[in-house]
């Protein structure tokens, strides 16, 4: 229910934003079923102005004739109405106003080219008046772009998607909150579902008020001004999995810019037995070339793309596997519903007819082997599918396969007298039937073996060509031991990279630090490193000057800054703490050599002008017995060790090598850390980190493997590893090629703790413990704490000896101690750890309630 009080306020509010006058002829296309329609008519009779109404024959027929012969200079149209007109072909037309959709660029440049007509956006529900927010006039057709722009007779307020009672600070995404005079009454005769999204007084509001849930997604830049990003209930589930449409919508988009006309689509369309991701794309003129995609001369519409593997990488590189769509469709035309939006009912219907008759033209395509039988029995049962569901070339994975599926398939087909091993099935591409068979039969070769040293010889080959450019660099370039410094941190809003800043920001030597943090643009990578400080317990508003923050993409080349940034970057930037990495335990070489290793190659390349500190992880020997040949060997043969520590060495080693062609005073450093827990004062901790997984693990099934207990770990706490980071990188004294991060306890040491905080833990043999692990996996499936790194259960490390370089002037071990219980707290507070039975602890717990750093959180 819309009152005449709540219209009369939005033609008081938002006529000077407007700016109609009684020269104004507005069209009145929209449906009378619709709440624009009733907007249109009153602001005309507002202003003084013209109502233009065309014929149902006229606006459906041909709109751009109707608005010249009206002499209509005011259009109220959604995005997808829109891209039916042409600027040259409503040469009348001052202003078009978008809305009732997300707006591309390519909805906008069009018309900003044309020049004539002035674009705006706005947004408004249904439960408020037709508009609520209004964005004011864009510097450029970006701005435009999924802008919702800023209240206009509202106060708008973005929330924590599940709860409205947590407000959340600017560049966070959340749930938009819409309170004012706007605000509608509720729903006519349905108090139910009025009382579910019109609310009183939140806690943290500080005057009583009513206010009302949009279920819109949002992030609020630092202007006030709104970014659409999707629908709270735009999230769907595929096999468990919570997917973010507008997130794979964007992502596509992002790398299919160059092919696609027009928005992007994600929907779940049922794929034979199973729900598939699929994502729906206007494709460029069929003349136009591209190396991403092919399709058949023919437009149908609606047909199966082939897009490049590289394509799927890059997705891959930065969206969740489940969220990578499986299936993409090109469509000639969008379906649009009676009020002009996109119908994504008839693109699941139009998605759903077309993969159901590529997968008939394939279904004779039957096993034929005994041993493609089995292993089909074998992945139908692990996966719950009909035996017929799963094809000889379908892809494991893409059937709803995952880390703890695949070490079920394993398991299965070693009891069926069929060899494979976890690293086969994410090897292999696709993980078909076909293909395991051939790696099981020895006619395929088995998990591929990355040449780790040839991998370092070529990277460094290039490097070396082009030293003569770098030592010039060094010669003639700026002094990087001069003060004050300029110091760049990758990965900066990361759990060890917000330490590093933290401790940067607060260094008498250093007078700028630059932040390079994802983000769709700066404001949103700065308001990402800012909300990480805060979640650390550290921020301050006296940083704001000091802190630059930069939007990056270590997958990119330049590492995704502009030419400007990267030239500012080469001539200003003293030391760069190169922490940032993708970390992927499953997850190929290739897939992460992007980001781990091309990124450490972009920054060697412009080391003639800075240094770099690098860093990399812990291996258990001392750096200066160990030789690069022997460390390749080692990772490249061995199943338990993952492409991640793969692609960490190489940078590493690269690093290494480019040091040593440099002066001793600028050498590059290396920093080796081995698990990092949080501080002993704010004890803020990464509830992703194996160790934290693991303790939970042991909680729930109150028992730890007693085979592995006095097995030694490299452990410090946040502080202490940052603090030998930026010595390193901004110590007066010259820092070793290679720093330890030494320090550590043994794993009985840390159930002490857990046992000392009251939880009930017992040791079990090595065998039992599993079993009990496994089967408590098996009971809560994606929800065990254990469920993403289940690949690492299986390996001991009861065996694993540590050098003792590790263990020498090390942390002292009380201060472990705190931090192993002050995380513990935390992560308590955080809702990860269940509370022990110690009151003192569920008072800690209390005090120290926040959000865990998380490398899969959004």
């Amino acid at each position: 229910m819309i009152t005449h009080q709540n219209l009369s306020s939005a033609l008081h509010h938002q006529a000077p934003l407007l700016a109609y006058t009684p020269s104004t002829r507005i069209l009145d296309f929209s449906s009378y079923s619709f709440d624009v329609s009733i907007a249109n008519l009153f602001r005309a009779l507002f202003c003084g102005g013209c109502l233009c109404v065309p014929s149902d024959a006229d606006r459906l027929d041909d709109l751009a004739s109707t608005i010249n012969r009206l002499r209509a200079n005011v259009a109220h149209l959604t995005p997808s109405v829109a891209r039916l007109l042409r600027p040259e072909d409503v040469p009348g037309l001052s202003r078009l106003h978008l809305g009732g959709e997300p707006v591309c660029l390519a909805d906008v440049e069009p018309w900003w080219e044309a020049g004539s007509v002035r674009v705006l956006a706005g947004y408004g529900p249904s439960e408020c008046t037709a508009a609520s927010t209004i964005c004011r006039p864009p510097a450029s057709p970006a701005d435009l772009v999924a802008c919702l722009g800023s209240g206009a007779g509202l106060v708008t307020w973005v929330v924590h998607p599940d709860d409205h009672d947590r407000l959340l600070p600017p560049g966070c995404v959340g749930e938009l909150l819409l309170e004012g005079p706007l605000v509608g009454r509720g729903y006519l005769a349905d108090p139910v579902r009025t009382e579910a999204v019109f609310i009183r007084d939140p806690v943290w509001l500080a005057r009583p008020a009513r206010l009302y849930k949009t279920g819109d997604l949002v992030r609020q830049k630092p202007d006030g001004s709104l970014l659409f990003v999707g629908r709270n209930d735009t999230q769907v589930k595929i096999r468990g999995q919570r997917v973010e449409l507008a997130e794979v919508e964007l992502r596509v988009r992002q790398l299919m810019m160059a092919d696609v006309r027009g928005p992007v689509v994600a929907e779940v369309v049922v794929h034979g037995c199973l729900p598939s991701l699929a994502v729906f794309l206007l494709l460029n003129s069929k003349d136009s070339s591209s190396s991403n995609i092919s399709s058949s001369n023919s437009s149908p519409p609606c047909a199966l793309l082939s897009v490049a593997p590289d394509v799927r990488d890059s997705l891959a590189a930065r969206l969740p596997a489940y969220m990578v769509p499986t299936l993409f469709f090109s469509v000639s035309e969008l379906p649009m519903t009676a009020a002009g939006k996109t119908d994504r009912r008839r693109l699941r219907e139009m998605g759903a007819a077309v993969a159901a008759a590529q997968r008939q033209a394939v279904a004779e395509q039957q096993p034929t082997s005994s041993l493609e039988l089995k292993l089909q029995h074998i992945l139908a049962r692990v996966l719950g599918l009909e035996t017929a569901c799963v094809g000889p070339q379908d892809c494991f994975f893409r059937l709803g396969g995952d880390s703890l599926r695949a070490i079920k398939v394993v398991a299965a087909a070693r009891e069926a007298g069929v060899r494979l091993a976890v690293a086969d099935l994410y090897s292999q591409s696709p993980a078909s039937i076909q293909n395991l068979a051939r790696v099981a039969s020895g006619s395929r070769s088995k998990t591929v073996r990355i040449d780790l040293m040839a991998e370092i010889d070529r990277h460094d080959a290039m490097l070396i060509a082009s030293s003569s450019s770098l030592l010039k660099g060094v010669v003639n370039g700026h002094d990087p031991s001069r003060h004050p410094l300029t110091v760049l941190v990758t990965g900066a809003n990361g759990f060890i990279g917000t330490q590093i800043l933290r401790q940067l920001l607060d260094h008498r030597l250093v007078s700028r630090v630059i932040g390079l943090v994802r983000g769709s643009t700066a404001s949103v990578a700065r308001a990402r490193t800012v909300a990480a400080a805060v979640r650390a317990g550290w921020w301050s508003d006296v940083y704001e000057d000091k802190l630059d923050v930069w939007a990056g993409d270590l997958t990119l080349p330049r590492l995704g800054l502009d030419v400007s940034r990267w030239d500012t970057l080469s001539t200003t930037v003293d030391v760069v703490i190169h922490n940032g990495a993708r970390v992927h335990f499953v997850a190929s070489y290739r897939l992460l050599e992007a980001a781990n290793v091309s990124s450490t190659l972009e920054l060697l390349k412009l080391t003639g002008k800075i240094r770099i500190v690098y860093v990399s992880t812990a291996r258990r020997r001392d750096p200066s017995e160990e030789s690069d040949e022997e460390v390749a060997l080692e990772l490249a043969g061995n199943d338990d060790v993952t492409a991640y520590s793969q692609t960490k060495f190489v940078a590493e080693a690269l690093v290494r090598r480019a040091a040593v062609r440099r002066p001793p005073d600028r050498r590059h450093a290396v920093v080796s850390p081995g698990f990092v827990i949080g501080t002993p004062t704010e004890g803020v901790a990464n509830a992703d980190d194996f160790l934290w997984r693991l303790a939970a693990a042991c909680i729930r099934t109150g028992a730890y493997n007693e085979d592995e207990a006095s097995a030694w770990i490299p452990l410090s706490d946040a502080a202490s590893a940052a603090g030998a980071m930026v010595k390193a990188a901004v110590g007066e004294e010259t820092s070793p090629l290679v720093t330890q991060v030494k320090g550590g306890m043994t794993l009985s040491d840390v159930w002490a703790v857990l046992i000392g905080m009251g939880y009930q833990l017992k040791p079990s043999p090595s065998q039992e413990w599993l079993a009990a692990v496994m089967a408590d996996m098996e009971a809560q499936g994606d929800k065990h704490p254990l469920r993403p790194l289940v690949h690492l259960v299986h390996v001991s490390r009861a065996d694993v000896r540590w050098a003792d370089s590790w263990r020498e002037d090390s942390v002292a071990a009380v201060r472990l101690k705190a931090a192993v219980r002050r995380s513990a707290e935390f992560l308590v507070g955080a809702g990860f750890l269940p509370r022990p039975a110690s009151t003192e602890t569920e008072q800690d717990g209390r005090r120290t309630a926040g959000v865990a750093f998380s490398r899969t959180g959004r």
